[in-house]
């Protein structure tokens, strides 16, 4: 999970030194086994029961790749070797997989994987839909910068959240910026919150400078699309067990939250500083 966090203490600088027998002596890091490095290419469907991917092992490391290939599983959980994996050669390349067994009319999530003595890494994840005429899109998709987590009746139209989040105040504690707690609302509300509060480093603030993956129209979720994250948490990924702020406020003092270890709606002091990740429509 990528997080940025909200400083606002001073860094010091400094050289740490072991005491021995009256002489000072720097400490030594011995440099670890380099694991190999390794992404993960589009899985595209061939067939009911069959979908072909792959990766390549962009480097291996202090070692040599003994083994490699793609991990896939149903999702939202993250495939590892513990579920159904390919074996798909060694050494550094591109390699591709065929993957089986599948099960008609669902999401899977893929991950390239490469071995050596240093250990297994695993790619990024990548996502299809087992059908010919899959959905024209579905939850879970890797699209439009992040991974889609809400469709609405058309199917066609969503929301979509990126694998990174910050941290950082509501702002603007005292004043009261109408809002709206309804889904499709997020992207107003940030505008208000940005017309009615000048503080530079707030969540909405933040999420409006935000480009991921080429696109930067994000906004800060009203509380009913942060609600609807939260219940699409596993398909995205990287989403703790904090509280994550929403662009709704409860009065001049207080926005709405979310903990996302159980859906509990919070109300926090909007100076408190939370983890927030900008969304996207689509």
């Amino acid at each position: 999970m990528m997080k940025a966090l909200f400083v606002t203490a001073s860094l010091v600088a400094g050289m740490v030194m072991v005491l021995s027998g009256g002489c000072a002596k720097k400490s030594a890091n011995t440099p670890g086994p380099i694991p190999p490095v390794v992404t993960t290419n589009p899985a595209a469907f061939l067939s009911q029961v069959i979908a072909q991917g792959g990766g390549t092992v962009i480097s291996e490391g202090s070692g040599s790749v003994t083994s490699r290939g793609v991990c896939y599983c149903i999702a939202p959980k993250m495939p590892t070797l513990a579920d159904r994996h390919t074996s798909d050669g060694s050494g550094a390349g591109t390699f591709v997989s065929n993957l089986d067994q599948l099960t008609g009319d669902t999401v899977y999530f893929v991950r390239a994987y490469a071995t050596s003595g240093a250990g297994t890494s695993y790619g990024e994840k990548v996502s299809f839909y087992s059908n010919a005429t899959p959905p024209p899109f579905y939850c879970g998709e890797d699209y439009g910068g992040g991974v889609i987590f809400y469709l609405d009746g058309t199917g066609h139209h969503g929301l979509i959240a990126p694998t990174t989040e910050y941290s950082a105040p509501w702002g603007c504690i005292g004043f009261s910026i109408p809002t709206s707690v309804s889904l499709g609302k997020g992207g107003l509300n940030t505008a208000g919150i940005l017309a009615g509060c000048n503080e530079k480093t707030i969540a909405a603030k933040m999420c409006t400078n935000l480009v991921i993956n080429g696109k930067s129209d994000w906004f800060l979720p009203s509380k009913e699309e942060l609600r609807m994250l939260y219940l699409k948490k596993d398909f995205v990924g990287d989403l703790g067990n904090e509280n994550y702020w929403s662009s709704s406020q409860y009065d001049a003092n207080q926005a709405y939250s979310i903990n996302f270890a159980d859906g509990t709606v919070n109300t926090s002091q909007k100076n408190a500083i939370l983890w927030f990740r900008g969304v996207r429509a689509f």
